[in-house]
Order: structure tokens, then sequence, then C-alpha cells
């Protein structure tokens, strides 16, 4: 159901009643003033009073609305329904007195996995004498329902969104309509009210099939825009995957650059996609169409040749639909097949005049190194081209101090 801000105590009340749900998922103790609400059941009572006193005339129905859209008014709340919008925005020209050729055939392709609980269609046509069409739609197991035949007289276009629970049925619709914006602006039942229940509780995969036919010559128009609004409960089964993975390997000091990550099981799960190496957030394939089939059979490696280097992948598993998928993040650790140097960690070098006036044979030089790199060892030794240097040897993984010989620094200024 769409709410809208629209004159009359009907749209009022509405607005009322999911203000009243809202007041039902507040704790109680949230409230400071004990004469007003207590408990979870003296604020329900507050609620029901407040919505009796205003709006006590819709409140069956209303309520049966709730409890159609799992609403509890117990002071608990829950709801599994999501929307879901499929909009067609092709202008499309509706062929003057083509009933009998079979009408014009809107197709919306749903691909959202869900069980229907409520569905509202919206129609912006331009046509002058609008009597003159008749709608109906399709869902993709063949159930198919009459919208409206023949309302609005000489009237010209339409305007609409028709939802079984408006409080005005189309067959009253009078005026001309707007096709500018606001679309979907006039909210009506379909000509049989309850039409559209008709399709609650059905699968939403598929083609739907709106069909619009011109039973009359002379007059003509064109389909601006068009949309089905559903409220479904999603039917997405999440997948549960296993992944193991091969470290790359050596030979020698040769990288073999033979990575690998595995498939090792899989429960509800049709495709998967693989994202950038190190990328940061899922980039690969969206859609089952794009992603690759799971293996046949598991163990099945999904990606070889990785580098020595290793890596993040995120890996997408889908369950059938493109909305319906989990996203595993695997690392691959980074193997080294040789000792290699990332930084010398030389800090700190400083000129020492060993307590007297500048004196080449007498300053020395001092610094500190804290090499890091892959494959090191415990330690390392140090060598000068010339002259000597204490101590000669440091540890990995630590800052150590190093002195030259005196006149090292040349009685220079460093």
């Amino acid at each position: 159901m769409r709410f809208s801000i629209q004159s009359g105590s009907y749209y009022f009340c509405k607005a009322l009643f999911l203000l009243c749900l809202v007041f039902l998922m507040i704790p109680a103790n949230t409230f400071s003033n004990e004469d007003l609400v207590t408990n979870d059941l003296g604020k329900e009572t507050f609620v029901h009073k407040m919505f009796d006193a205003l709006c006590g005339s819709l409140k069956a129905e209303l309520t049966d609305k709730a409890v159609k859209h799992n609403i509890l008014l117990d002071g608990n709340f829950f709801s599994t329904m999501l929307p879901f919008e499929y909009e067609y925005t092709t202008a499309t020209t509706i062929t003057d007195g083509n009933c009998g050729a079979g009408g014009t055939d809107i197709i919306f392709n749903v691909t959202d996995d869900f069980t229907v609980d409520d569905l509202n269609v919206g129609l912006v046509i331009t046509h002058t004498w609008r009597d003159d069409l008749d709608v109906t739609l399709e869902s993709p197991d063949g159930t198919t329902v009459t919208l409206f035949t023949d309302v609005g007289g000489q009237n010209d276009n339409f305007n609409i969104l028709l939802d079984s629970d408006a409080g005005t049925n189309i067959g009253a619709i009078s005026g001309d309509h707007s096709s500018s914006s606001p679309y979907y602006a006039n909210l009506f039942t379909p000509e049989n009210a309850n039409a559209l229940n008709n399709f609650d509780n059905k699968n939403s995969v598929g083609n739907w099939t709106l069909n619009i036919c011109d039973d009359t010559n002379q007059d003509e128009g064109t389909l601006l825009r068009a949309i089905l609004q559903f409220e479904g409960t999603s039917n997405c089964v999440a997948p549960t995957v296993t992944f193991s993975q091969s470290a790359p390997t050596c030979t020698g000091s040769t990288e073999n650059d033979d990575g690998s990550i595995s498939i090792s099981s899989a429960t509800d799960a049709t495709h998967y996609g693989i994202g950038t190496l190190n990328a940061g957030s899922y980039d690969g394939p969206t859609t089952t169409a794009s992603a690759t089939a799971m293996p046949g059979s598991l163990p099945a490696i999904i990606q070889n040749n990785i580098t020595n280097s290793g890596g993040t992948y995120i890996i997408r598993i889908f369950n059938g639909d493109d909305n319906c998928f989990v996203d595993e993040t695997i690392t691959v650790d980074a193997v080294y097949c040789a000792c290699s140097l990332t930084t010398n960690g030389l800090v700190n070098i400083a000129c020492n005049n060993n307590g007297t006036t500048i004196e080449p044979t007498d300053d020395y030089i001092t610094f500190d190194l804290d090499p890091d790199g892959f494959l090191l060892g415990a330690t390392y030794n140090v060598t000068v081209s010339s002259g000597s240097i204490s101590p000669t040897s440091g540890t990995y993984g630590a800052a150590t101090s190093f002195q030259l010989q005196n006149g090292s620094a040349g009685g220079g200024v460093m």
C-alpha cells in the first residue's frame, strides 16, 4: 500500500495508524510519566484509546491490514516484507481499436524472488475519451485480473495508482487527469476492488504482463509510464560455503606463483563471482547471468595462479537470484622464496665532537639501524669500506646504535 498526503479523514487515519505502530515499538520504560504508560500493556491501551477516539470507524479495516502485514498490536512489531518496484518509462502507442489484435502488452521482468504480499499498479496514459480502454494484468503463473474496463467517460487521460485498500473505486473517476508529474497521483481501487488480492501469495519471478487495449475506433493514446509496486517476503535462502586455500610455493629462490582458492563445500549455492585482487569492496559479477555456475563436484579450485605476494579476494556466492547472495573475504598470505630487505631503517645520524672543538682526527659519526624485510634471519653484520665500526652486528626487529671510528666525521659539519 502506498500512503500519500491527501485530503480526507481516511488518509489521515492511515497516517495516524502508522504513527501508532511506531509508538508501539518504543519500550515502555522509555516514558517517565508512569500515570500514562507503565508497561507494554499500558502503552498499547493508551494507543488504542487514542486511535479509537480519532479514527474508530476505520479501526477494523486497518487492524485487518495489520494482521495481513504481520504487524502485531500487542506491543510487538515485526515484518519480513520488503518493497520492490518495477517501472516502465518508454512511451508506447496504444493503437486505436486494437482489442481484436490483442491490445498492447507491457512486460515487466521481475527478477527479485519473493512472495507477493501486496501489489499496486500505477498508470500514466494520455488518451482522449479514456473509457475506450480496458486494462488487465497477468502474473508469471498465468493468473489474469481485469483492472478496469470502459471507465472515465469522455474525459481525458489516466494518472492513477490502483490499490485494493484505497477508498474510491476507479469506476467513480471523473474529470481530466494531468499526465505530468507527480505521477500516479490519483488513488483508486480496481473496478473489482479486490482484484489485485488475487496475486497475494504468488511467487514474483518472471514476466508480468500489463495489457492495454482500445476497444473503440477514433481516439488514440500513449502509455507514458507504468509501475508495479510490490510488498513481498523475500524467498532468499542464504548460501553457505566453506573455502580452502593453497599457499604459493617456491622452487629454491624462484617464486612459482601457484597459489589457489577452492570451494570445499556449498549449500544453496548456484553461482559465484570473484572480485579484483585487493579491491577493498566487491567489484565482480553482480548477476547470475554474468557469474560462473558452481562446479559440478566439490572441492574445486575457483582461483589459481595466485602470485607469491598473495592478497585478498572478495568472493560472491549466489543462490539462484541476483539479490540473494553472500560475500566472503579470502586472504592468501604472501610466501617469499629469498631474503628481501624492504628498509634499512637508517635514522639518527649524528656527528660527535668527542668533547673537544672541531678536530678532524677526533670527531666521529653515530647512527641507528633497524632493518626490515623477509627471510632475514635473526642477526646481521655491518662492515665499512674503511676504518672501523662498533658494534659489528645487530638484531632484526630492534634498533641498534653504531659508531664509526674517531676521525670518521672528518672535522666537517653534519
